[in-house]
């Protein structure tokens, strides 16, 4: 019994615990995505990423956004968290709901500063049905999310893929 405490003590410890933050923005029933392409892999996701230690989430969040989009956002309020495993890493994510500011911003790709973006622009519902997007749960609900303008949406959605 000592050994299997001993093995899933080292398991956990080569966990990695990654925080992400990502931002809704919806404009005329669009929402704003980020395309990305790696070498193995090709998806869109809501524009965030991977949090860095010493700044506040929101802070950060606003900073991801201009990152892959190279737009000015503004955070207008937390939703929900989420949380998952993949590989030998634990995700947890915060997403809020944000604004472009100042609005009718254009998207601009650096691929210098986020070389895995290929394209960003808002996409309709049935835009976002044809692509493949991430995470699951979001494409499937997100008619609901924005026609209840995400106020029917749990603060933490626990475990989704």
């Amino acid at each position: 019994m000592q050994r299997l405490i001993n093995l899933c003590a080292y398991l956990f410890s080569l966990m990695q615990i990654r925080l992400r933050a990502a931002v809704f923005i919806v404009e005329k029933n669009k929402l704003l995505v980020v395309h990305h392409n790696f070498s193995d892999s090709d998806y869109w996701l809501i524009p965030g990423g991977t949090l860095s230690p010493g700044e506040p989430i929101e802070v950060e969040a606003v900073g991801k956004v201009k990152i892959e989009t190279g737009l000015d956002i503004l955070i207008e309020r937390f939703l929900f968290t989420r949380e998952y495993f993949s590989g030998n890493s634990h995700f947890v994510e915060f997403y809020f709901l944000g604004s472009l500011s100042p609005p009718h911003q254009t998207p601009v790709v650096d691929s210098s500063v986020a070389p895995s973006v290929v394209e960003v622009k808002f996409l309709s519902f049935e835009e976002l049905s044809s692509v493949k997007f991430f995470p699951l749960f979001i494409k499937e609900q997100l008619s609901t999310f924005i026609h209840s303008d995400f106020k029917d949406v749990e603060p933490y959605l626990g475990l989704k893929e």
